[in-house]
């Protein structure tokens, strides 16, 4: 309805930004889709993007490739990253009807607790 996807008339949920993740991985396209996604904690804003200024410094930092979101009320954050293991992850981040400002350090902790996460 307005190209962000997070409109309460798309009705997209979480569990359907992670399908479609999980299902691009096998496009003979996906390595440069991968590498044009925006990269946590790279400062550079043709490669960091809107994620430039997040994660700096932690594990998470140019390991999350993803995509961000917000509109009123809504923000989101969906994308890959690594685990320490080892384990490329498929996630996705949708919060709704919060007040004040966007939970960008909530979604922060969750991408940085997948990238710290060693059990195999």
């Amino acid at each position: 309805a307005d190209g962000s996807g997070l409109s309460t008339a798309d009705l997209v949920a979480p569990d359907d930004i992670t399908a479609l993740l999980v299902a691009v991985q096998s496009e003979p396209w996906f390595e440069s889709w991968y590498a044009a996604l925006p990269i946590a904690g790279v400062p550079d804003h043709l490669v960091g993007g809107t994620l430039g200024d997040r994660l700096q410094g932690t594990a998470a930092a140019a390991n999350l490739h993803g995509k961000s979101g917000s509109l009123t009320a809504t923000s989101a954050l969906s994308g890959y990253l690594t685990t320490a293991a080892g384990q490329r992850l498929v996630f996705s981040l949708v919060e709704n009807g919060f007040i004040g400002s966007p939970p960008k350090s909530t979604e922060d902790l969750f991408a940085l607790t997948l990238a710290e996460f060693t059990d195999p």
